[in-house]
């Protein structure tokens, strides 16, 4: 073999010799994409957080990703919610996604843990904070929807009392500003006079409790006897309502609009007694963002919003009697579909 040929083939080896080294080297220095150890903070224990939760699992199994759950032992307890963020060892996390109670009284506290690690939120947003993006419903147009169904369960007008748990949740605030803001154009719509009036008697804030719920209805009753509809704007008060009306001998007698879909809350559209409520869905919630925190962790390029403020938003849907039957299908086959995926054998321990 020529001198020429053996210094080519040996400039062919070293060449392949420092492209394995170099391959190897950088394999160990980065390895494969870290198991995401994410941290869900919910805003309290109810069945809407419970579905929640549920789609949290899904999505953290489905994308590899060590989940742990914490919720507030209170209900909406903005004290509680806090201490748990304050509670956190980021050191053992690299995501954090948070249901924010007091958007603004929170901000602070998560643009500190979002300069250490990853930040979403979901559901509630703290639209000020430096959290890394959001995932949630649209709750300004769900607030508008809410007034349509509201103007056609009452054609003529009348006086309505809006529940609600607080006015610190940005959800809830949006929430509040497209329902009045939409009730508002339908009373001023048509020639003068020719529209029908619709009056809101007040916002109801319980803060979670349900014996403040119960005596925010007594005393809308009380005050207004001409009250014509009740508007809950949390999970919790389609049940609280068909509760509270029966014992006040006013069930069937007072239109009831409601948001979410608890249990009694489709019975009572069922039964006649609720006329719509808007319907979200907080599993897909969770399983969203769930997806979107691990894949951020990961440092997906196609994923980070590139404002640094992204957002992904869902819209709502009216149930009444006439999908009632539809709807609830679809939430059983989801459930099924939840539970299959939970049981069968986990690629990463998944704690709760």
């Amino acid at each position: 073999m020529s001198t020429q040929r053996i210094a080519l083939w040996t400039f062919v080896l070293i060449g392949f010799v420092a492209a394995v080294g170099y391959r190897t080297s950088v394999m160990r220095e980065h390895g494969p994409p870290p198991t995401p150890r994410l941290v869900f903070i919910m805003g309290g224990s109810g069945p809407f957080w419970q579905l929640t939760a549920n789609g949290a699992k899904a999505g953290a199994k489905k994308y590899d990703a060590q989940l742990t759950i914490l919720m507030p032992a209170a209900e909406e307890s903005v004290s509680q919610q806090t201490e748990i963020l304050q509670g956190l060892d980021m050191s053992e996390l690299d995501g954090v996604a948070i249901s924010p109670l007091d958007a603004k009284g929170q901000t602070d506290l998560i643009n500190q843990l979002a300069n250490k690690k990853i930040v979403v939120t979901f559901d509630s947003d703290a639209p000020e904070s430096t959290r890394q993006s959001h995932v949630g419903t649209s709750n300004f147009s769900a607030g508008r929807a809410c007034a349509r169904v509201v103007s056609k369960a009452l054609p003529n007008g009348g006086k309505i009392a809006v529940l609600l748990v607080n006015s610190t949740k940005e959800n809830l605030i949006d929430r509040k500003g497209g329902f009045r803001e939409r009730i508002t154009q339908i009373s001023d719509d048509g020639p003068q006079g020719s529209a029908p009036k619709y009056t809101i008697v007040g916002f109801f804030e319980d803060n979670g409790k349900e014996v403040v719920c119960e005596r925010n209805i007594r005393d809308a009753l009380t005050n207004h006897p001409d009250l014509a509809c009740f508007v809950g704007m949390n999970a919790q008060h389609g049940p609280i309502l068909l509760r509270v009306l029966k014992e006040e001998g006013k069930l069937g007698k007072i239109k009831l609009v409601t948001f979410d879909t608890e249990k009694e809350t489709l019975d009572g559209i069922e039964d006649g007694y609720i006329d719509a409520t808007l319907a979200q869905d907080p599993f897909g919630c969770g399983y969203k963002t769930a997806r979107l925190l691990s894949v951020l962790v990961r440092g997906d390029p196609f994923e980070v919003p590139i404002v640094g403020t992204g957002a992904y938003y869902s819209g709502v849907e009216v149930v009444d009697r006439e999908n009632l039957a539809e709807f609830r299908e679809l939430l059983r086959k989801q459930q099924e579909a939840a539970e299959e995926q939970n049981n069968s054998p986990p690629t990463k321990k998944t704690a709760s």
